[in-house]
């Protein structure tokens, strides 16, 4: 299974770091799970020690930056996906789609 790892900065410049629990888009908010505070040295939440909190949702207004982060098993292998166009691996390789295989050798016999 897949844990993504979301680094949120807030409005207010606080950064904070966790795993992507839910996005509710009704609500306009991202919830994270098991979440540190980057640098906490001086805010309230170092006067009441906090540096682990559960999780903490955010509104979406208030947030400024969002940067993604995903780690997975290393074991897990590419499988055929329609929606997958093209599927860069660590090994600088890329494995992609036969359909789009297929579609790109009929569109070079054409020209």
């Amino acid at each position: 299974m897949y844990e993504n790892y979301i680094k949120i900065k807030s409005r207010a410049g606080f950064e904070y770091t966790g795993i992507l629990h839910s996005i509710d888009t009704k609500n306009s908010t991202v919830t994270l799970k098991q979440v540190r505070l980057s640098d906490i040295s001086n805010t309230n939440f170092a006067r009441l020690g906090l540096n682990n909190i559960d999780y903490v949702i955010f509104r979406g207004g208030d947030i400024e930056d969002v940067q993604l982060s995903v780690t997975r098993p290393h074991d897990i292998k590419p499988t055929h996906d329609d929606a997958i166009v093209r599927l860069n691996l660590p090994s600088k390789t890329s494995v992609t789609d036969k359909c789009l295989q297929k579609s790109e050798a009929s569109s070079s016999k054409q020209l």
